[in-house]
């Protein structure tokens, strides 16, 4: 589980195919596989679940570095997220 205000490193996903060797940008010496699955963050003790979660993880290092498309996409779901909640807080606060 990720917490919502860490969604981890993006790279332009047009930089990524234009690396010929897909070597990771993080330790030089890796190869980047592309993984889809979903992802969990939690705030303020909920949690939400973005499914196709694209990232692209380093044989060697381990680093996972996340899709552009994904980040733009999942960074307008969290922030809605957020704001619900803040929502959410504010209404069971009112009914007391």
């Amino acid at each position: 589980m990720v917490d919502a205000h860490s969604a981890g490193r993006a790279v332009v996903e047009g930089d990524l195919k234009k690396m010929k060797t897909k070597n990771c940008p993080i330790c030089g010496a890796g190869k980047l596989k592309k993984k889809v699955g979903a992802e969990s963050f939690e705030y303020k003790g909920e949690t939400k679940t973005i499914p196709n979660y694209v990232t692209y993880a380093c044989n060697e290092c381990g680093e996972s570095i996340v899709d552009s498309a994904t980040l733009k996409e999942s960074g307008k779901m969290l922030k809605d997220f957020k704001l619900k909640m803040k929502v959410d807080l504010n209404d069971s606060s009112t009914n007391r």
